[in-house]
């Protein structure tokens, strides 16, 4: 895990910081006591682990402010990631968020923001103990692990090491393996050889059961017999039942025809007595005729006043249609001038009309012109405004693009000029590679020629002189010095590389912004276009608008004259529908019809009494009711007479129908015979099969009663069966229970770890040590985490050393070692280690130590990543990136 980038909002001293760290090398923060420096690894501490020294996190927000925010960018592998964490502080109280992202195609993206500290682990591989025991090296602490004694410092390797954890899981394998024996002695108590007996009685409960069924089979046959006897009865049963309801059917019916005969005889004697009635009724019609034919002719009369009276009404209507008809030919001759003028002015109008909506049409499609035209300026401002603001970018790369402000003719050149740089800085960056790709396989090849150096005999693989002419201590010095030429000579084309391909994504971010003013200059280009268009259209809408107002002025006067004439107008349209309703001629001879009718029927009854007319036409109209009464009931005659001939038909049709189901009712006795007799024979035979039912069911209840026993026996065999398979299943888990205890306990994978620790770390320590120039020759460990130093004197060759008895540097130099030998031997965990005021507490000649020791860390690279924070100038002869840091500020120095 390398550190990339940091920065903080409100954060402790830090108003708004941003630092970026470099992916190798040593990066010193550099400042007096209390100017922000510590804040910078609080902040790295707080976005790794969530926590502070500080305490609650409200501490962390700085005065007077209601927000804090920390951003650590870092690279893992391949992955790039990002943590955020923010503090809001709300009155007394504060609320935390955190949240990581994944960088994916140049963007961060949100990787997850729920468990973050419980999430974060996994992802970075620090814990919290494994980050302040490994990664960082607080004021003071750097001789911390070699001064603690041996059984605390193993405490803190088996913690780094996490056998707790397996001590934790072998511990709770040996509780549940315990559970699982208890479990099977328990279980084998219980389990012995019941089910043998209970396999025995199974097979006679089944004996037993087969017995049963068979009867029980036999019971059922005899029932279906029974069964079909019973139904065949029922059916028979069933027909003479239905024929004696038949025979009560016909009993009714001859009732109900004799009922009918004696009404029809009765309807018949009524109809004989009307007969005779009307004979009487034909006299008095006779009698009636001469009063009814004088009624006739009384009505004649009545009907002629009433003519009379409405002639007189007609001719009264014509007389008045005829007047007015000439008053309406008057006022049309007086008027017809106007009327035509009126008409003539009202076309007018329509069309002056029309011809102004035309134009308000026109002036709406101005106002909208005018609006987009409105529109397209400020677009064409936008769009410019967008252009210049691009160009001021492409100023802070190069001045020259500032002539663009003035003249953006020349986009295409400059972007023809900006693809031909990308090109020609891609070329040479492929040099470059191919380069590199030479001095790497060159270095690996003299990497192989030293391996086949340390292990050979006679001559040497690279000159042929035999090994004693030439040493293998100086053929490897040769090797190796040439192979740090061409780490150098690397270094340089890998820094070349990387400015060149700075140089690159420059030029590509200005071609961005060249691609962009193109677009919006062209853009513009086209919008001047647009408008110059909308100007044209502007133009002949309103010349077309300048002829409103005459049309306008003319229009007023037509409607004067319409408003003035507007009564004489409707006026003469009434006379002439008036006229053409009538003809004349048709009136005039329809009033001389009339007259001549009206004086013909006057002369015929103007010596007649309409009084006593009335009086007398409504004594007739009484006796011409009574002799249509008489017309109608004479008129019924006929049917009276049909009526009788056809009761006469059906009552002979009703004698008949009585005498044919008499006849049928004689088989009656007979019938009720049989049916008795077929109801004793089915009482006999249900009793037979209800007896039978019985039976079966008293079987059946047995047969149950078996089968429910049979169930619980095997159900106790499967029952003994399940106690025998959990109990080897039991076994089986014990089994396995050990495997572990035994694979994670003590001796297993604890010891293998801590054995290896014992192994490897030593390695790491003499690797620093034999870097750092100290003269002893191992670092080793006890089984007790004992530290001792194997050292050459006078007297022998393997004398151990105790630590306590080195000097005050070489202790700062082997807790220095110790501490960076862990974090290679957990290097999964992270590639960077910081050092929090490593210089403290030490005397000039251990501080003067720890800085050459600094300088042999970066010289021979070995850790990839060291951040020094310390107010030590001297420090500065250590970094490769320096910042200063005052009042809460970070400066970067430059070299």
């Amino acid at each position: 895990m390398i550190l990339k980038k940091l920065k903080l909002t409100n954060f402790l001293s830090h108003t708004d910081t941003e630092i970026t760290f470099p992916e190798s090398g040593i990066v010193a923060f550099i400042g007096e006591n209390g100017a922000g420096k510590t804040s910078v690894i609080e902040a790295i501490t707080y976005a790794l682990i969530g926590q502070s020294s500080k305490g609650k996190n409200d501490k962390l927000v700085q005065w007077g402010k209601k927000y804090a925010k920390v951003e650590l960018e870092f690279k893992k592998g391949n992955d790039e990631f990002k943590i955020e964490r923010e503090i809001h502080l709300r009155g007394q109280k504060s609320s935390t968020s955190a949240v990581v992202y994944k960088k994916k195609k140049g963007d961060y993206r949100l990787f997850y923001q729920k468990n973050i500290n419980k999430e974060l682990p996994k992802l970075t591989g620090l814990t919290k103990k494994t980050f302040f025991y490994t990664t960082l090296i607080k004021q003071g602490e750097i001789e911390g692990l070699i001064t603690l004694p041996p059984s605390k410092r193993a405490e803190i390797f088996e913690e780094l090491l996490d056998l707790k954890i397996y001590q934790i899981i072998v511990d709770k394998i040996g509780e549940l393996r315990k559970f699982y024996e208890r479990e099977k002695n328990s279980l084998s108590l219980t389990i012995g050889d019941e089910d043998r007996e209970l396999e025995v009685r199974l097979k006679s409960l089944n004996n037993e059961l087969n017995r049963i069924n068979k009867i029980l089979d036999e019971k059922k046959k005899e029932r279906e017999v029974l069964y079909t006897q019973i139904k065949n009865l029922k059916e028979e049963l069933k027909q003479k039942e239905k024929e004696k309801n038949q025979i009560l059917t016909l009993e009714m019916e001859i009732s109900r025809k004799r009922e009918r005969l004696e009404q029809l005889k009765e309807r018949k004697k009524e109809l004989e007595e009307k007969i005779l009635n009307i004979d009487n009724l034909k006299i008095r019609l006779k009698e009636l005729e001469p009063e009814v034919e004088k009624l006739s002719r009384f009505l004649e009369l009545k009907e002629k006043f009433n003519r009379l009276e409405s002639l007189k009404k007609d001719i009264h209507i014509l007389k008045e249609k005829l007047s007015e008809i000439e008053k309406n030919r008057e006022f049309i001759e007086k008027y017809r001038e106007i009327y035509t003028e009126y008409m003539n002015k009202e076309k007018e109008i329509d069309k002056l009309n029309k011809e102004l909506i035309q134009l308000s049409k026109l002036e709406g499609k101005l106002d909208n012109l005018e609006r987009e035209k409105g529109k397209l300026e400020k677009k064409a401002s936008d769009t410019v405004k967008e252009a210049m603001d691009i160009a001021k970018e492409l100023q802070n790369f190069k001045k020259i693009y500032k002539t663009l402000e003035l003249n953006p003719t020349l986009i295409n050149q400059f972007i023809k000029n900006n693809e031909e740089d990308i090109k020609k800085l891609e070329e040479e960056i492929k040099s470059v590679v191919s380069e590199k790709k030479l001095l790497k396989k060159e270095g690996e090849n003299l990497r192989k020629q030293i391996e086949k150096i340390k292990t050979l005999e006679g001559k040497c693989p690279t000159c042929l002189r035999p090994m004693e002419e030439h040493t293998k201590e100086e053929i490897l010095n040769e090797l190796n010095s040439e192979i740090e030429e061409k780490r150098r000579k690397w270094r340089e084309l890998n820094e070349l590389e990387k400015n060149l391909e700075k140089r690159v994504k420059d030029e590509k971010s200005i071609k961005n912004y060249l691609d962009e003013f193109k677009r919006k200059y062209e853009k513009y280009l086209d919008i001047k276009d647009e408008i110059n268009k909308l100007n044209t259209e502007i133009f002949k809408v309103k010349r077309e608008l300048s002829k409103k107002e005459e049309l306008e002025n003319k229009l007023k006067v037509f409607k004067e004259f319409i408003e003035k004439n507007k009564e004489i107008y409707h006026k003469f349209r009434n006379a002439e529908t008036n006229l053409s309703k009538y003809d004349e001629d048709d009136l005039k001879n329809s009033y001389k019809s009339l007259k001549s009718e009206f004086d013909l029927i006057y002369e015929t009854i103007k010596d007649i009494d309409k009084d006593g007319l009335e009086k007398n036409i409504k004594e007739l109209e009484k006796v011409k009711e009574e002799y249509i009464k008489i017309q109608n009931s004479i008129s019924e005659e006929k049917s009276i007479i049909s009526k009788i001939k056809n009761f006469n038909e059906n009552i002979k049709g009703l004698k008949r129908d009585i005498e044919n189901i008499s006849k049928k009712l004689v088989k009656k006795d007979l019938l009720l015979k049989e049916i008795e007799k077929l109801n004793r024979d089915l009482e006999k035979v249900e009793k037979k099969y209800n007896q039978l039912i019985e039976e079966i069911s008293e079987d059946k209840v047995k047969l149950n009663s078996l089968e429910n026993e049979i169930k619980i026996l095997r159900e106790k065999i499967e029952e003994i069966k399940e106690k025998r398979e959990k109990f080897n299943k039991l076994e089986e888990k014990v089994r396995k229970a050990n495997l572990i205890e035994e694979a994670l306990g003590k001796n297993g994978v604890q010891r293998i770890l801590r054995d290896n620790l014992l192994y490897e770390l030593p390695k790491l320590i003499n690797d620093a040590f034999q870097k750092f120039g100290f003269p002893f020759e191992q670092v080793k460990f006890s089984d007790n985490f004992d530290i001792f130093l194997l050292a050459s004197t006078s007297e022998r060759n393997d004398r151990l050393v105790d630590i306590s008895s080195i000097s005050g540097g070489q202790r700062v130099s082997l807790g220095l070692a110790l501490r960076l030998a862990l974090a290679k031997f957990l290097s999964s965990k992270s590639s960077f280690l910081i050092l929090d005021e490593p210089t403290i507490h030490l005397d000039e000649q251990r501080k003067n130590e720890l800085v050459n020791l600094l300088i042999k860390l970066k010289n021979e690279s070995f850790i990839k990543q060291l951040i020094i924070v310390s107010h030590d100038t001297e420090i500065e002869d250590t970094a490769d990136t320096i910042y200063y840091v005052r009042n809460g500020k970070i400066e970067e120095v430059a070299y």
